[in-house]
């Protein structure tokens, strides 16, 4: 009995030896009934309360995706890195679409218009991008994962060299054998 006590089953007492019958019997009939028989088992309506709770939440999750409401972490990432591999991509070809428009231009407000026209074309193609159907194509139907179908070039390729010229190589001249020592 003093064990219940100091684990706020039973009420104490109200004096030495002066328990409320009526009390205890209650609590101890609520702390045995919320135990179960054996002591071991858990609250049968409780777990039921619980199981129902979460299959709730997950019938609720279900409706949300089917609804579009909620897309999956790794389609979101993957079209994410889809995005961000076209801009990179879009402003790395920038300095090769400039070059050639801006030979030879000697007056500082055409080269900030025609570097202004080729940033607002980059910009105006990353906008158009459809983040959804990237997002749809990342799905376990068998698409391609990297989107690469309906990307275009970064830049036109004129045919041109990019950089400066190859070196020609120089001859090394006839190498003789060295005497080796002992």
């Amino acid at each position: 009995m003093r064990r219940l006590i100091e684990d706020g089953v039973l009420p104490r007492p109200k004096g030495p030896r002066r328990y409320d019958l009526a009390a205890c019997v209650e609590a101890y009939y609520r702390w045995k009934f919320d135990r179960g028989d054996d002591g071991d088992s858990p609250d049968l309506a409780r777990e039921r309360a619980l199981l129902a709770r979460s299959q709730r939440q997950k019938v609720e999750l279900e409706l949300r995706v089917r609804r579009q409401e909620l897309v999956e972490l790794d389609r979101v990432e993957a079209a994410l890195t889809d995005v961000f591999a076209r801009c990179r991509a879009k402003l790395l070809a920038l300095p090769t679409k400039a070059a050639p428009l801006l030979v030879g231009v000697d007056s500082l407000p055409r080269v900030k218009d025609a570097l202004d026209g080729l940033v607002r074309e980059v910009l105006t193609e990353l906008a158009t991008l459809d983040v959804e159907r990237l997002t749809e194509s990342h799905g376990a139907d068998g698409d391609d994962p990297t989107g690469a179908e309906d990307m275009g070039p970064a830049a036109e390729a004129d045919g041109e060299r990019v950089g400066r010229r190859k070196a020609r190589a120089q001859s090394r001249g006839k190498r003789r054998a060295r005497a080796v020592g002992h």
